[in-house]
């Protein structure tokens, strides 16, 4: 069941790979309601490569609270 809610996130997350930044919101609510902590922080990377290393840096650096929030859930 675990890989199952993964895969799903991937998939969808890939689906909506053009309108990534439109839906960041409801991606990162899906996260935030996770109870497992080991898929929350898998949901957390899923959604970070999403975006790719220089986009997500670009976004740390300038502050934006949905990279922040996804840096704190990896301990980065």
């Amino acid at each position: 069941v675990k890989e199952d809610k993964l895969e799903e996130f991937k998939r969808r997350i890939n689906a909506n790979k053009s309108t990534l930044a439109g839906q960041l919101n409801v991606f990162l609510d899906k996260i935030k309601k996770e109870t497992d902590g080991g898929r929350k922080t898998a949901m957390a990377g899923i959604l970070k490569d999403a975006f790719g290393k220089e986009q997500f840096k670009k976004a740390c650096k300038k502050k934006k609270k949905w990279a922040l929030s996804i840096k704190k859930l990896l301990n980065e």
